[in-house]
């Protein structure tokens, strides 16, 4: 992923985030208000939408930046790092601010104002809460009329019964005044008392029911207040489980906003430590190549051309006349087992820094169109735990000069292959500079020479 990739991607997801956010207002100003009515539930989302893919675009630009980060190529890998960090940082400013702005514009709306705010979600509780309200309180109402029914039904038996009683009464006192006729009354008075027990009878009976059936009404009302109740419990918790919905999605933003803040503090700090390591560089003197006397330690260095002819003769005439602005080459050397965090106090016992500028001298001086006096270097031994930052040093000063064999002549740091790999390519700077031994053995492809003259006028027409 290039600089330039990660431009693209920024631009896209701030695109698709701006895209949501014109279809939102397109649809709010142009579709009618039963439309708008009909989608609220959609409508609503939009805000939630926003901020989602603000904060998918902020995860997409970190992950793109740390995917292929390598510390031993800062030259290449910064620009991404940045540009994913930059991806990350204007999507989650589109994401979280157009979600501020929707949530805003989603209470302008008309059919917000009228309900307040309320979600399509707590407005359909609300209406099933007050419909089921509704319908216990016509139920109640029904089964109390159809109770105060029995009751007036009840008594209109009981005044017959007593009319019945009465005229009972009345019969008795004419059997009285009746001798002739007394058996056929007594005979009838018996039937009667006997069909006015059973009467009675079933008066208790069905005073009795209606007791139960009242008793029946009153559980089905406390039931029926029971459930308004639940719905009411139900709508609490409804409106509880939102609030700690929202708390919860705003710590997350919280937390990744300071995730974001750390990583730019930290790099910020990484930078400023690289700067200051470049320039204590750059203050340390130069020395005769190879130095004169053999030292231990690790490290990186600078090989400076002073020669005033030959194909880099402008390193003499010009560029380095006065001062050592602008080095040939640029390396580093790190001790034995570092990468396997195997070099405490190794880098002390080691001459590898020596070693490695003995090695180029002899490359220098086996070849017949270089001089080793045309050379002088400049080094800087690392030691302790700033071991670890040799391959940094190393690739911000081939990022800050771009030195000519590192960036158009490769294969000066080249060693030997081997007996059994001498079927490779010869490198571009034996090539141009013939002489090394094993170099000669090399029967792969010969690079084209005179083009490789013409990129290193190129180079230094290049230079300002």
């Amino acid at each position: 992923m290039t600089e330039q990739g990660t431009n693209i991607i920024t631009w896209i997801s701030c695109i698709i985030i701006c895209g949501a956010f014109l279809v939102f207002f397109y649809i709010t100003k142009t579709a009618k208000e039963e439309f708008l009515q009909k989608h609220k539930r959609t409508i609503d989302a939009f805000p939630s939408i926003v901020s989602t893919l603000g904060v998918f675009g902020t995860f997409l630009g970190i992950t793109i930046g740390l995917a292929g980060f390598d510390v031993s190529d800062l030259t290449r890998n910064i620009p991404i790092l940045l540009g994913g960090l930059k991806t990350a940082f204007f999507t989650s400013l589109c994401g979280m601010g157009g979600s501020l702005i929707l949530r805003h514009c989603c209470t302008d709306i008309k059919f917000d104002k009228e309900d307040g705010g309320i979600s399509s979600t707590d407005a359909a509780i609300k209406e099933l809460g007050k419909g089921v309200r509704e319908m216990s309180t016509t139920l109640v109402s029904t089964l109390v009329q159809n109770r105060n029914e029995m009751s007036q039904m009840g008594m209109a038996q009981a005044s017959f019964f007593n009319q019945i009683l009465e005229i009972n009464k009345s019969i008795a006192g004419c059997v009285t005044n009746i001798d002739t006729k007394l058996a056929r009354i007594s005979l009838l008075e018996g039937e009667q008392s006997t069909s006015l027990n059973t009467i009675s009878l079933l008066a208790s009976n069905y005073e009795a029911s209606n007791k139960r059936i009242e008793e029946s009404l009153g559980e089905i009302v406390d039931a029926q207040s029971s459930n308004v109740s639940t719905f009411d419990e139900m709508n609490e918790e409804l409106k509880k489980f939102s609030q700690i919905l929202r708390s919860e999605v705003d710590d997350i933003e919280d937390k990744m906003e300071a995730t974001n803040k750390l990583l730019t503090d930290k790099f910020d700090e990484f930078s400023e430590l690289l700067k200051d390591a470049v320039r204590f560089f750059h203050g340390t003197p130069v020395c005769t190549f190879p130095p004169d006397g053999k030292f231990s330690g690790a490290g990186v260095y600078a090989l400076y051309y002073i020669g005033k002819t030959g194909l880099y003769g402008r390193f003499g005439q010009e560029i380095n006349r006065e001062e050592y602005r602008l080095p040939i080459y640029v390396g580093k050397a790190e001790p034995s087992g570092w990468r396997q965090s195997r070099t405490v106090g190794s880098e002390k016992e080691s001459n590898k820094l020596f070693e490695r500028l003995s090695q180029h001298a002899r490359s220098v001086a086996s070849v017949k169109n270089l001089n080793l006096d045309d050379f002088v270097c400049r080094l800087m031994i690392l030691e302790g735990p700033v071991v670890a930052m040799i391959a940094s040093v190393e690739a911000a000063l081939i990022a800050m000069h771009r030195p000519l064999w590192n960036s158009v002549i490769d294969g000066f740091g080249n060693h030997n292959p081997g007996k059994r790999r001498f079927t490779g390519m010869v490198t571009q700077w034996d090539a141009l500079h013939p002489g090394r031994a094993w170099a000669r053995k090399m029967s792969g492809e010969m690079p084209d020479v005179k083009g490789l003259n013409r990129r290193v006028k190129d180079y230094f027409a290049g230079l300002r």
